[in-house]
Protein backbone atom coordinates (compact mmCIF):
# COMPACT_ATOMS: atom_id res chain seq x y z
CA UNK A 1 0.00 0.00 0.00
CA UNK A 2 1.74 3.36 -0.80
CA UNK A 3 1.45 6.46 1.51
CA UNK A 4 -0.96 9.43 -0.09
CA UNK A 5 -0.15 11.06 -2.89
CA UNK A 6 -1.23 14.86 -3.73
CA UNK A 7 -0.86 16.41 0.10
CA UNK A 8 1.54 18.47 1.35
CA UNK A 9 5.02 16.12 2.91
CA UNK A 10 3.76 16.92 6.68
CA UNK A 11 0.67 15.31 5.68
CA UNK A 12 1.78 12.52 4.17
CA UNK A 13 0.56 8.89 6.23
CA UNK A 14 1.76 5.48 5.37
CA UNK A 15 -1.33 3.30 7.03
CA UNK A 16 1.56 0.33 6.60
CA UNK A 17 4.29 2.50 9.13
CA UNK A 18 1.08 3.57 11.01
CA UNK A 19 0.16 -0.27 11.58
CA UNK A 20 4.16 -1.13 12.49
CA UNK A 21 4.08 1.20 15.44
CA UNK A 22 1.20 0.35 17.17
CA UNK A 23 2.27 -3.13 17.04
CA UNK A 24 5.88 -2.34 18.38
CA UNK A 25 3.52 -0.19 21.04
CA UNK A 26 1.92 -3.52 21.75
CA UNK A 27 4.77 -5.35 21.97
CA UNK A 28 6.64 -2.94 24.03
CA UNK A 29 3.61 -3.13 26.50
CA UNK A 30 3.06 -6.95 26.29
CA UNK A 31 6.71 -7.40 27.60
CA UNK A 32 6.65 -4.59 30.64
CA UNK A 33 8.11 -5.30 33.91
CA UNK A 34 6.98 -2.40 35.91
CA UNK A 35 4.23 -0.55 37.41
CA UNK A 36 4.43 2.81 38.74
CA UNK A 37 1.81 3.32 42.00
CA UNK A 38 1.17 6.84 42.92
CA UNK A 39 1.46 8.06 46.02
CA UNK A 40 -1.88 8.14 46.85
CA UNK A 41 -2.91 4.83 44.86
CA UNK A 42 -3.32 1.23 46.50
CA UNK A 43 -3.28 -1.59 44.71
CA UNK A 44 -3.03 -5.73 44.53
CA UNK A 45 -1.10 -7.86 41.97
CA UNK A 46 -3.10 -10.66 40.39
CA UNK A 47 -1.02 -13.81 39.23
CA UNK A 48 -2.73 -15.61 36.70
CA UNK A 49 -6.15 -13.84 37.37
CA UNK A 50 -5.85 -14.64 41.19
CA UNK A 51 -4.52 -12.50 44.05
CA UNK A 52 -0.88 -12.58 44.85
CA UNK A 53 0.49 -9.65 46.77
CA UNK A 54 -0.22 -5.81 47.57
CA UNK A 55 0.89 -2.93 45.46
CA UNK A 56 2.51 -0.17 47.83
CA UNK A 57 3.38 3.50 46.18
CA UNK A 58 6.35 3.55 44.11
CA UNK A 59 7.61 0.52 41.02
CA UNK A 60 6.13 -2.62 41.33
CA UNK A 61 8.26 -5.44 38.96
CA UNK A 62 5.17 -7.71 37.32
CA UNK A 63 5.97 -10.90 35.45
CA UNK A 64 5.46 -9.69 31.56
CA UNK A 65 2.80 -10.91 28.52
CA UNK A 66 0.02 -10.45 31.04
CA UNK A 67 1.02 -12.85 33.73
CA UNK A 68 0.50 -10.46 36.42
CA UNK A 69 -1.87 -8.00 36.45
CA UNK A 70 -1.87 -4.49 39.06
CA UNK A 71 -5.14 -2.92 39.75
CA UNK A 72 -4.88 0.14 41.56
CA UNK A 73 -7.53 2.63 43.30
CA UNK A 74 -7.28 5.89 45.00
CA UNK A 75 -7.11 5.80 48.91
CA UNK A 76 -7.75 10.08 49.68
CA UNK A 77 -10.53 10.54 51.35
CA UNK A 78 -13.01 11.42 49.05
CA UNK A 79 -16.84 13.41 49.05
CA UNK A 80 -19.56 11.67 48.41
CA UNK A 81 -22.69 13.56 47.42
CA UNK A 82 -25.86 11.11 48.05
CA UNK A 83 -28.75 13.23 46.11
CA UNK A 84 -32.00 13.93 46.97
CA UNK A 85 -34.74 11.39 48.23
CA UNK A 86 -38.25 11.20 49.47
CA UNK A 87 -38.22 9.07 52.93
CA UNK A 88 -40.81 8.75 55.62
CA UNK A 89 -39.97 8.65 59.06
CA UNK A 90 -40.64 6.11 62.07
CA UNK A 91 -43.74 8.72 63.20
CA UNK A 92 -45.39 8.96 59.38
CA UNK A 93 -43.55 11.88 58.15
CA UNK A 94 -42.43 12.54 54.81
CA UNK A 95 -39.39 14.21 53.86
CA UNK A 96 -36.72 14.79 51.46
CA UNK A 97 -33.40 14.68 52.53
CA UNK A 98 -29.52 14.62 50.89
CA UNK A 99 -26.51 14.03 52.73
CA UNK A 100 -23.17 14.13 52.19
CA UNK A 101 -19.95 11.37 53.44
CA UNK A 102 -16.33 11.59 53.24
CA UNK A 103 -15.49 7.85 52.58
CA UNK A 104 -11.57 6.30 52.28
CA UNK A 105 -10.23 3.24 50.80
CA UNK A 106 -8.80 1.36 53.84
CA UNK A 107 -7.87 -2.88 52.62
CA UNK A 108 -7.44 -1.67 48.88
CA UNK A 109 -7.85 -6.31 48.21
CA UNK A 110 -11.63 -5.53 49.63
CA UNK A 111 -12.34 -2.88 47.52
CA UNK A 112 -11.06 -3.83 44.77
CA UNK A 113 -11.48 -7.85 44.42
CA UNK A 114 -15.08 -7.99 46.83
CA UNK A 115 -17.29 -5.18 45.43
CA UNK A 116 -17.99 -4.52 42.13
CA UNK A 117 -18.19 -0.82 40.79
CA UNK A 118 -15.87 0.95 43.31
CA UNK A 119 -16.95 4.15 44.11
CA UNK A 120 -20.31 4.26 42.13
CA UNK A 121 -21.02 1.12 44.37
CA UNK A 122 -20.47 3.29 47.66
CA UNK A 123 -22.78 5.74 46.47
CA UNK A 124 -25.94 3.12 46.47
CA UNK A 125 -25.24 1.81 49.79
CA UNK A 126 -25.32 5.42 51.16
CA UNK A 127 -28.53 5.66 49.76
CA UNK A 128 -29.17 2.79 51.72
CA UNK A 129 -27.40 4.08 54.54
CA UNK A 130 -29.73 7.12 54.48
CA UNK A 131 -33.40 5.49 53.91
CA UNK A 132 -31.97 3.43 57.03
CA UNK A 133 -31.75 6.51 59.57
CA UNK A 134 -34.06 8.43 58.38
CA UNK A 135 -36.87 5.23 59.25
CA UNK A 136 -35.18 4.44 62.25
CA UNK A 137 -35.69 8.29 63.78
CA UNK A 138 -38.51 10.81 64.03
CA UNK A 139 -38.76 14.42 62.05
CA UNK A 140 -38.17 15.95 65.29
CA UNK A 141 -34.94 13.75 65.89
CA UNK A 142 -33.89 15.12 62.46
CA UNK A 143 -34.53 18.45 62.59
CA UNK A 144 -31.56 18.23 65.75
CA UNK A 145 -28.71 19.65 64.62
CA UNK A 146 -26.31 18.06 67.38
CA UNK A 147 -27.51 15.64 70.02
CA UNK A 148 -25.46 16.82 73.09
CA UNK A 149 -28.40 19.94 72.80
CA UNK A 150 -30.62 17.67 73.80
CA UNK A 151 -29.33 14.65 75.05
CA UNK A 152 -32.94 12.54 74.26
CA UNK A 153 -32.34 12.85 71.22
CA UNK A 154 -29.75 10.70 68.75
CA UNK A 155 -27.38 12.85 66.31
CA UNK A 156 -28.78 12.41 62.99
CA UNK A 157 -25.33 13.03 61.58
CA UNK A 158 -23.64 10.73 63.98
CA UNK A 159 -26.52 8.24 63.18
CA UNK A 160 -25.51 8.05 59.60
CA UNK A 161 -21.82 7.88 59.87
CA UNK A 162 -22.70 4.72 62.00
CA UNK A 163 -24.85 3.02 59.13
CA UNK A 164 -22.55 3.97 57.03
CA UNK A 165 -19.75 2.61 58.76
CA UNK A 166 -21.09 -0.55 59.21
CA UNK A 167 -22.23 -1.12 55.69
CA UNK A 168 -18.77 -0.17 54.47
CA UNK A 169 -16.65 -1.79 56.28
CA UNK A 170 -16.85 -5.46 54.94
CA UNK A 171 -16.20 -3.77 51.54
CA UNK A 172 -12.83 -2.39 52.87
CA UNK A 173 -14.09 0.79 52.76
CA UNK A 174 -14.42 3.50 55.83
CA UNK A 175 -16.46 7.00 56.71
CA UNK A 176 -14.40 10.36 58.23
CA UNK A 177 -17.95 11.82 58.42
CA UNK A 178 -21.03 12.01 57.48
CA UNK A 179 -23.64 14.96 57.06
CA UNK A 180 -26.86 15.53 56.44
CA UNK A 181 -26.60 18.98 53.89
CA UNK A 182 -30.33 19.32 53.36
CA UNK A 183 -33.84 18.18 54.63
CA UNK A 184 -37.06 19.40 54.65
CA UNK A 185 -40.74 18.08 55.16
CA UNK A 186 -42.76 17.16 52.13
CA UNK A 187 -45.27 15.10 50.44
CA UNK A 188 -43.56 13.70 47.29
CA UNK A 189 -40.15 14.07 45.95
CA UNK A 190 -41.68 15.59 42.63
CA UNK A 191 -42.19 18.85 44.16
CA UNK A 192 -38.42 19.40 44.07
CA UNK A 193 -38.25 18.70 40.56
CA UNK A 194 -41.86 19.81 39.71
CA UNK A 195 -41.00 23.71 39.17
CA UNK A 196 -43.02 26.11 37.12
CA UNK A 197 -40.71 26.88 33.89
CA UNK A 198 -40.21 30.45 32.80
CA UNK A 199 -42.47 32.38 31.50
CA UNK A 200 -40.68 32.77 28.18
CA UNK A 201 -40.52 29.10 27.55
CA UNK A 202 -44.49 28.94 28.26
Amino acid sequence: MQCQQGLPRRQRRCPIFDKLVDVLLQFIHLFQVYHYVHAYERGVVLRFGRYHRNAEPGCVWVWPMGLEQVLTTNVKPEPLMVGPQSLTTVDGKQVAISAMFIVTVEDPKKFLLEMEGGFAALVMIAYGAVARMVESMRLEDLKCADAEEITTTRSPSRELAKIMRRKVKEFGAGVHDAQITEMCETKSLRLLTAQKPPDHLV
